[in-house]
């Protein structure tokens, strides 16, 4: 029984499905319209915005906090694009995080994907001008949230208070992202996001939830990479493909179904099969510098909430 429940966790509850079936949908309109109009820089730019919004727009917020996401999400991010400065970079990074404070006190932690973006920006800045990421980011954004809103489905709980820790969660947040990702554009490291990425997945406002976070991405990550690099190694292009859209179909699904390994796993796997077939790397190239970035990306996280968690002992023993 307990093997037949480990597989039913990969199968998403049909809701789910449905809503991660128009997510991905409309997403790929926007991507699809937006590289027609103006290539692939806007193309990249506009599933970001609308990539970025998901979390949030599933809580129902009023239109100024959507707009105003959009807004300090798109201005950083244009920023982020126009300078070649790692000290800029990384700057602009913190303040997207800091700026987003109101919206992360209303709804809660939806905000982590913001310095995500703002680093895959910057990293593909050579293919994206500062207008076609200013535009892109906000309109994607936007069209993304309007059309979620339309969809008849309950809205998620938003925050009704902000956690005790949220202040002191977004300040760390924001330094950690900012130096990470000036580092990484400073260095040019390879796919250097990934370390970006499972520093603000991994790390939360409670310092308690942050090590089973780490856990739960680094395990969902070598099980999504080694898949996707055997698929990727084994199969014929055509049918690798088909299997990364179907992962990615399925990691949306799980997202909203709250379940995070399985999200991560299916996440790893559609990247590792599109980046070996579509971007020249070898599979197996792939899949090992996707778990140890995220390996690093979730030490520090989890070496933050170590750090976080002895202050507040030592505050509350000297109180």
């Amino acid at each position: 029984m307990a093997d037949v429940h480990g597989v039913r966790r990969w199968v998403p509850p049909r809701p789910a499905l449905a809503v991660a079936a128009f997510v991905v949908g409309i997403v790929m309109v926007i991507a699809a319209t937006a590289w027609m109009v103006g290539g692939e820089g806007l193309a990249m730019s506009s599933a970001l915005g609308a990539v970025s919004v998901i979390a949030l727009a599933a809580r129902r917020p009023s239109w100024p906090h959507l707009l105003w996401f959009g807004v300090v999400l798109a201005g950083c991010g244009a920023g982020a694009v126009a300078t070649e400065d790692p000290r800029a970079v990384g700057a602009l990074v913190a303040l997207s995080v800091l700026a987003v404070t109101p919206i992360a006190v209303r709804y809660g932690p939806v905000v982590a994907i913001v310095p995500v973006v703002i680093a895959d920006l910057a990293v593909g800045a050579d293919r994206i001008d500062p207008g076609a990421a200013l535009a892109g980011v906000l309109v994607g954004a936007l069209v993304c949230a309007a059309a979620m809103r339309a969809l008849p489905m309950p809205a998620a709980p938003a925050a009704g208070r902000a956690p005790s820790g949220m202040g002191a969660y977004l300040a760390i947040l924001a330094f950690l992202a900012g130096i990470t990702t000036g580092i990484i554009v400073a260095y040019d490291l390879p796919h250097g996001v990934w370390i970006v990425i499972a520093l603000a997945m991994v790390w939360v406002p409670d310092a308690g939830e942050t090590m089973p976070r780490a856990r739960a991405r680094i395990a969902g990550t070598v099980v999504g990479a080694a898949a996707g690099a055997v698929a990727a190694t084994m199969l014929p292009v055509p049918a690798a493909l088909a299997g990364a859209g179907v992962a990615l179909l399925l990691s949306v699904a799980l997202m909203f179904a709250g379940r995070r390994r399985e999200f991560v796993a299916s996440t790893a796997f559609a990247v590792v099969v599109v980046v070996s077939v579509g971007g020249g790397e070898g599979a197996w190239d792939a899949g090992f510098s996707r778990v140890w970035l995220t390996a690093l990306g979730a030490a520090v996280a989890v070496g933050a909430g170590v750090v976080v968690a002895r202050l507040e002992g030592s505050r509350q023993r000297r109180a």
